[in-house]
């Protein structure tokens, strides 16, 4: 039987073709066939779309950004997915003109009349993430606009009447809270997105990815909610348990809970509680110095991107190491968890990146 080739295909068959290698993340192949399409017609606004994401995924992002370009050139008031490409590879003030331009188009299309309820909510998840994007370049690129605090109030009000199931929405207002100091309202944010997401299948497409979970436990930690942390910090260990940023976060929760109970110690009632608390001090140490030791040991396997992880374990380490022997606490935590890997051998790994950084200083 004779098969057809890519040259009988119309656009249509060349970019259902491309999508199927895109889900199969066969992106040299997708492009082949992106490239085909756009042979036939080099101004189809799908074909230039879907190539144009193709190349960001092989890292073209000069050919990206020309198609991209091009893209809006010629339907500058139609398709809001190439406002959202050129949002993300933008910065600052320009990263925000592409993100609104794509809202107004989201707003104007859930608008139609003849949308289903599918419909309907697939175009608030995609209004309600480019409202986002915007108020979390208000909290950082552009923090010092004088319209910062009050354009980040307001999209993530629209945000959450949009799409009020979004974990990211209450996220960014937890974190505006924190930049205001009302500590109270952003504990109440993190949580009740936490509730939408935590308790989900992680196959559902509500579920964070690892990394987002990552930002989601740093921003627990900074609100002082520590045995959700915990919580959070579990259930990316089952996923993945060599991360520098597991072991680091893990360190810092238990650090932190070590010193709400050291500061408890001297109001304690009795020689009873008082001891009972100091244990309780020791214990959290224990910990935080075996998951900052393992946080070390990895960074000297695989690296990181942020040299402050490994600046602030050795910190966390130093402060600790002035109530007690983190010679005697690594030995503890040995016998706890019965695992010979972990040891004298990561304090080493410890002091010689000490004196590496004397030498470099």
């Amino acid at each position: 039987m004779a098969t057809a080739d890519a040259s009988t295909y119309t656009i249509q068959n060349l970019l259902e073709k491309a999508q199927e290698n895109i889900d199969a993340l066969q992106y040299d192949v997708a492009h082949k066939f992106c490239l085909r399409a756009l042979e036939q017609d080099n101004a189809h606004a799908e074909a230039l779309e879907q190539t144009a994401a193709v190349e960001l995924e092989l890292g073209l992002f000069h050919n990206a950004l020309q198609r991209l370009n091009r893209c809006v050139e010629l339907f500058p008031d139609t398709g809001y997915s190439k406002y959202m490409y050129l949002g993300q590879m933008a910065e600052g003030k320009d990263a925000i003109a592409h993100f609104q331009k794509g809202a107004g188009i989201l707003r104007t299309a859930r608008q139609a009349s003849d949308l289903d309820a599918a419909q309907r909510a697939a175009l608030s998840t995609q209004l309600g993430a480019a409202l986002c994007s915007m108020a979390e370049i208000y909290l950082t690129d552009c923090c010092f606009e004088p319209e910062a605090e009050a354009s980040c109030e307001q999209l993530l009000e629209e945000a959450v009447t949009v799409d009020p199931q979004s974990p990211e929405v209450y996220q960014l207002m937890a974190s505006v809270r924190l930049s205001q100091q009302r500590i109270k309202e952003g504990r109440t944010m993190l949580l009740k997105g936490l509730a939408l997401w935590q308790d989900q299948d992680p196959s559902d497409a509500r579920y964070p990815s690892y990394d987002a979970r990552i930002a989601t436990t740093k921003l627990l930690l900074e609100l002082e909610l520590f045995d959700e942390a915990l919580h959070v910090l579990g259930a990316l260990q089952k996923e993945d348990d060599q991360t520098v940023d597991l072991w680091y976060l893990y360190g810092w929760t238990y650090y932190c809970l070590g010193e709400d109970v050291k500061q408890a110690i001297n109001t304690a009632k009795s020689d009873a509680e008082s001891e009972e608390r100091a244990a309780e001090h020791r214990a959290h140490f224990r910990d935080a110095v075996e998951c900052l030791t393992t946080a070390i040991s990895i960074h000297q396997q695989v690296g990181h991107d942020d040299e402050g992880i490994l600046a602030h374990a050795q910190e966390l380490l130093e402060t600790i190491g002035r109530d007690f022997s983190l010679d005697a606490l690594l030995a503890e935590a040995q016998k706890v968890d019965d695992n010979p890997k972990k040891g004298q051998a990561l304090l080493d790994a410890i002091a010689s990146d000490d004196e590496a950084q004397m030498v470099t200083d």
